[in-house]
């Protein structure tokens, strides 16, 4: 069997097999007659033991359309054992229970969803599509029934108000419904920024009492089970309050960067001089022209391709068919938008509007769609951007945040690049990985090899020993889909050499530099402007149909910035709130503390005025002064008279 790990039986057959058929046929199930003949009545029975409860075998007459009835096993609840359950609950393990522990990391007695979902890809990465999806919609609502502190007891069924619970209806936010609401007033603290995974959620649709953190088993019948043999408990008291010590501090938010309802204005920056300006165009001018003074600048700006990848991608070609012709993209004057404000919308880089049909010269035998990165909403009227839903919504709290900030002020966005890390989560980056493998026709031993790699080798995310085989490319492909965690996993393994070479695969690099938009790729994190649009934040986001993402940011794309403009100069007031924040480590990470906060910036004169300055430096500097074409020696030219300034 191992020797054809991977293959679809249905369309493989052996002159060795044989079939075995009839009506009467009976096949093993001795395992679990053993599992319901003594494993479960012995567990029930000490649990009952000390009410006198005992499970009977084969007393209690079922349904049954062949035979009449059939004797099944029976438990009786006594009424002494309901007492005692709901008043003291009952312990749910034995030998102390079970502890979750990331690696490395600390203890989580309650698992979230995500890393619920990553622990069973890492076993079984199949397995968990359709865990309680069948017995979901059969449901009772559940619902947490708050005790009497006072006479140490929960009052009876039917004590209290039961509100509604639900069923999950929306798949980006499994389980969600059954998790505590937020406090009402309390501002939520920012998830991951649009384009990136999100943290799971603590806010649900269901019940507006308070709830104990759930999770899938107890959307099932063995999970509900569980729980009226352990009651939910008494409330406990916030962290830090424990044998009377102190609460701990919240988190320092530097003014003007929180979400609060009066949250007040951010600081206005110092004007920027000439000097500093030009320091600004000088930095950034390079970089559009592909001008690199060694390799170490060459990485550090674009996060550690090398020099000899570089010179590869000038010669590069690649098979791209462009979906629908959109004609030029107009530039943005923010000198018509005084007034309103911009906020930043972090994302990847990827193309968007292309099919790839092949990397170098390897052809895929399926194009994948190229629809991510900034110029998404040039092709989709109604959306701006897409993310994930709680990723999505957390744009639009903070497009809201920032409106009430500057008297309900109209909201533009603009694209806000990530690092190269940001790509491994596009799926248009590990589609065409798929492919390579596909088109690579790999022997046995290799297919072995690969799989040992994926499933062992640690590049960052962890390992994943329960990973499909790569002859089962179907598999493989809907693991990626599925589970984040070995998306990114796979991308980044995928950039190691030892990963592609010895098989003849494309490097990971080369399909970077395929779906990567051809005026990001070689700039620094952290530029802005390539997209810029109207963001409806008063709207309701909208089902989306990424490929990657669920959900479509409401708002209308309008155009560009002239030339990139990097963050500190669009955004000046937070970057200096975020500089002088009592938080050392905002300033240590500035560019990461930004997403965090979200990037916001009042446009006003003194805003239009420094962009305006810098871009006239920058089309000097690279050529492009009243229309004219870019010019490497125009730029070698400006370069060596400003060094010669000094």
């Amino acid at each position: 069997m191992q020797a054809h790990e991977g293959e679809n039986v249905g369309t493989s057959y052996r002159p060795d097999w044989r079939k075995i058929e009839g009506k009467d046929l009976t096949i093993g199930g001795e395992g679990m007659k053993q599992f319901y003949d003594r494993t479960v009545p012995d567990t029930l029975n000490k649990l009952g033991k000390k009410y006198g409860a005992k499970t009977q075998l084969n007393a209690h007459p079922l349904p049954n359309t062949e035979q009449g009835t059939t004797m099944g096993h029976h438990f009786p609840i006594t009424e002494e054992m309901r007492q005692g359950v709901l008043q003291h609950g009952h312990p749910m393990y034995d030998h102390g229970g079970v502890v979750h522990k990331a690696e490395g990391g600390t203890m989580n007695p309650t698992p979230t969803m995500a890393e619920m979902r990553l622990a069973l890809l890492r076993s079984n990465p199949l397995a968990v599509q359709s865990y309680g999806a069948n017995e979901a919609p059969g449901m009772n609502p559940k619902a947490y029934i708050p005790p009497d502190i006072q006479q140490d007891k929960f009052p009876p069924p039917g004590g209290a108000a039961l509100p509604t619970g639900g069923i999950d209806t929306n798949p980006t936010q499994a389980g969600q419904q059954l998790m505590p609401q937020q406090q009402q007033g309390v501002p939520p603290s920012p998830p991951g920024a649009a384009g990136q995974p999100a943290p799971q959620s603590l806010q649900g649709q269901g019940s507006p009492l308070q709830q104990p953190p759930s999770n899938i088993l107890q959307m099932t019948p063995q999970g509900q089970a569980l729980n009226a043999i352990k009651p939910p408990q008494a409330p406990q008291a916030p962290q830090g309050m424990k044998d009377g010590s102190a609460v701990k501090k919240e988190k320092y938010t530097p003014p003007g960067l929180g979400r609060s309802e009066n949250e007040p204005k951010i600081a206005r920056a110092p004007a920027k001089t000439n000097q500093e300006l030009e320091q600004i165009a000088l930095r950034i001018a390079p970089q559009m022209l592909g001008q690199f003074e060694n390799a170490k600048h060459l990485g550090d700006v674009t996060g550690g391709k090398t020099l000899q990848q570089y010179k590869r991608e000038q010669e590069l070609q690649h098979d791209l068919r462009k979906i629908k012709e959109t004609g030029p993209v107009p530039e943005v004057d923010l000198g018509q938008h005084v007034g309103k404000v911009m906020v930043g919308l972090p994302g990847d880089y990827t193309r968007s509007n292309y099919m790839l049909h092949g990397v170098g010269n390897t052809q895929f035998e399926n194009p994948v769609h190229l629809e991510g990165g900034s110029r998404y909403s040039e092709t989709h009227p109604d959306a701006l951007w897409a993310s994930q839903h709680d990723a999505a919504q957390n744009v639009q709290n903070l497009a809201n945040a920032a409106s009430r900030q500057h008297n309900d002020a109209d909201v533009l966005a603009t694209h806000l690049k990530m690092s190269p890390d940001g790509m491994y989560y596009a799926l248009h980056f590990a589609k065409p990985i798929l492919e390579g493998i596909a088109a690579a026709r790999l022997s046995r031993s290799d297919q072995k090899h690969l799989t040992d790699l994926i499933r062992n080798k640690e590049v960052g995310f962890g390992t994943f020993p329960g990973a499909p085989h790569v002859k089962n490319l179907e598999a493989l492909a809907e693991a990626v889909k599925i589970f984040p965690e070995f998306r990114k996993h796979l991308g980044s393994l995928m950039m190691k050499k030892y990963a592609t070479e010895p098989f003849g695969l494309p490097s990971g690099a080369d399909i970077m530099h395929a779906v990567s938009e051809p005026s990001l790729r070689n700039l620094e994190t952290g530029v802005t402007g390539h997209t810029i649009g109207e963001l409806h934040h008063d709207k309701p986001l909208t089902e989306s149909g990424h490929g990657t993402y669920s959900a479509d940011i409401p708002g209308k794309f309008l155009g560009k910035s002239a030339v990139p403009i990097p963050y500190e100069l669009q955004f000046p007031d937070a970057v200096k709130a975020l500089r002088e924040s009592k938080n050392p480590k905002h300033r240590e990470a500035l560019f990461g503390t930004l997403k965090m906060f979200g990037a916001r910036q009042q446009i006003h004169p003194q805003l239009v005025d420094e962009i305006g300055r810098y871009r006239d430096m920058v089309k000097k500097f690279t050529g492009k002064k009243k229309g004219g074409k870019i010019s490497k020696d125009t730029m070698t030219f400006e370069l060596t008279m400003k060094k010669k300034g000094k």
